[in-house]
């Protein structure tokens, strides 16, 4: 084998290489859906102190979830008008993102007690929008409580007021 092919092989093999490590690195950085990450570790206080990464899941919460009742066109357009952490993205939360954010171990509510979030209100009957429509009706929505165990309701859009929680990252809404 002549200088310049040997060469063309070691460059071959290094690129290779260099393939390898980035794939790996890039598959223990992503957030999945199918671990697990215990209470205090769980989230990252991101965005001068207003988001909230769950590194579990990958997405970045409001640190600060709306405190007055909206209708779910407003809650929409909260979301998607945000600025927070100087950020644009934000969209109203599906239900499973929602639930996603609850810790089966604790009721009253059903996050851990080490959770970041700052103004979330766990009283009886309150809840917040998402963007899941039900499937058989789409003038109809899932809010979701974080009270009790986590409870959730399907109001109307156009009859009901709830909170707003915004996210960020990938997955979209179902803005129907």
């Amino acid at each position: 084998m002549t200088p310049r092919a040997r060469s063309i092989v070691t460059l071959g093999l290094l690129l290779g290489l260099v393939l390898s490590v980035c794939e790996a690195s890039a598959k223990t950085v992503q957030a999945g859906w199918d671990r697990r990450i215990p209470g205090a570790n769980r989230f990252k206080v991101v965005y001068d102190d207003f988001g909230v990464l769950d590194q579990e899941t990958g997405l970045v919460w409001h640190r600060r979830p709306g405190t007055s009742p909206t209708s779910w066109n407003q809650a929409v357009g909260t979301c998607m008008s945000s600025k927070v952490g100087n950020r644009r993205g934000w969209r109203l939360a599906r239900a499973d993102e929602l639930q996603s954010l609850m810790d089966v171990g604790y009721t009253s509510p059903p996050l851990h007690p080490n959770h970041p979030f700052v103004n979330l209100d766990t009283t009886f009957g309150v809840a917040y929008w998402t963007a899941t429509n039900l499937a058989e009706n789409t003038d109809s929505v899932y809010a979701i409580g974080f009270f009790a165990e986590g409870q959730f309701f399907i109001p109307s859009k156009g009859s009901a007021s709830y909170y707003h929680w915004c996210v960020r990252g990938p997955g979209g809404a179902q803005l129907d």
